[in-house]
């Protein structure tokens, strides 16, 4: 997903599948969830722009190191 400012594009393997604009959706952070009784596996996500306080401190209780190498979008 790339996300500048109001506008959000969804992205599936490369391809656009979602494009929409949301005005109040001003700040906020990231999240998953499945339904109850599914198991799900997040292998990578990157989050990018935001490198303040908290971001910093997240990175440094990361339990494993990230490697680049996704998706991304110009």
């Amino acid at each position: 997903m790339d996300v500048r400012g109001s506008q959000f594009t969804t992205y599936v393997q490369g391809q656009v599948v979602d494009n929409f604009e949301d005005e109040r959706l001003a700040e906020g952070g990231v999240g998953f969830w499945s339904p109850r009784g599914d198991r799900s596996l997040l292998r990578w996500v990157e989050v990018m722009h935001q490198y303040d306080y908290l971001g910093r401190l997240c990175a440094l209780l990361a339990p494993y190191p990230l490697q680049s190498g996704g998706h991304q979008a110009d």
